[in-house]
């Protein structure tokens, strides 16, 4: 019972920290899952995703609140309002929309047509490609445009990017950010859109998890298995919290390619899991 509800801990923080940082969460659900004998995950992963926007709730509510309070501005007759709305909220909403649409296609896809078997070595080739995808920003020049010097064209290409991440090796919020630094995006301003994006991702991640359950055919949950869920949700929120204050303070900083080498690691490490299993 106490490595179940370690286990449950461990799988929620990781999957927090990984949904946040470009390091793939699916990913560490997987290895997580297979260290701690975890099978059937589809009532945990609800409960992490919830925790996962109970997170990023908390660290950005305040761009939120901008955003929709700006959106509901221009909706009013101009004769109406009291000052001009914020057009550049008006824009990052309309990018990271343009960047949501492939990456929710991607994400309903897998969902419905993905088999249960995950593959270890898959994974870790995933590692590795997703270290690369880090890795090559650094060498582009800096940039510095907002949303109002991207195209709704750029949103996409960041969003395709973004949607690979549904796949257990690369990271969502990763693909997005080294597509803005390709296309000479701002890294403050690129994590923000990444951050929009992963908002209505997580709810749609929920109803994947959710017709998961259904498909599987979810029986009864007993004490221990609630116990469990409140606690990766718990753990979760904790990870993504964390997470996303380090993104931003790493988007002022040195930016995020450093995690190209974990990602390298991290491929090690499931393909020894691979052959020692």
């Amino acid at each position: 019972m106490a490595l179940e509800i370690l286990g449950s801990v461990v799988y929620g923080f990781l999957s927090g920290l990984g949904e946040f940082l470009p390091i793939s969460a699916s990913a560490h659900q997987l290895i997580v899952g297979k260290l701690f004998g975890m099978s059937a995950r589809h009532l945990i992963d609800l409960f992490a995703h919830l925790g996962m926007l109970g997170a990023l709730f908390l660290t950005s509510r305040q761009m939120f609140r901008r955003i929709t309070r700006e959106r509901r501005l221009a909706s009013l007759p101009p004769r109406r309002r009291k000052r001009p709305p914020d057009s550049q909220a008006i824009l990052d909403y309309a990018l990271a929309r343009s960047a949501f649409f492939p990456m929710l296609l991607g994400a309903v896809l897998f969902g419905i047509f993905a088999g249960d078997g995950d593959s270890l070595p898959m994974t870790a080739a995933l590692f590795l490609l997703n270290g690369v995808i880090l890795f090559v920003p650094q060498f582009l020049p800096a940039g510095n445009k907002d949303s109002r010097s991207m195209t709704p064209a750029d949103g996409l290409l960041m969003g395709i990017f973004g949607a690979l991440g549904i796949l257990p090796g690369l990271s969502r919020i990763g693909g997005v950010l080294s597509m803005a630094a390709a296309r000479g995006a701002d890294k403050q301003k690129a994590l923000n859109w990444a951050l929009l994006c992963l908002y209505p991702m997580l709810i749609v991640l929920l109803a994947l998890d959710i017709f998961g359950l259904v498909r599987s055919g979810a029986g009864a949950f007993g004490i221990i298995t609630v116990l469990q869920c409140i606690l990766a949700a718990a753990a979760s929120c904790g990870g993504g919290y964390i997470a996303v204050h380090l993104m931003r303070f790493l988007a002022v900083k040195q930016g995020f390619s450093s995690f190209a080498y974990y990602s390298w690691g991290a491929a090690l490490f499931t393909f020894i899991l691979y052959m020692t299993t």
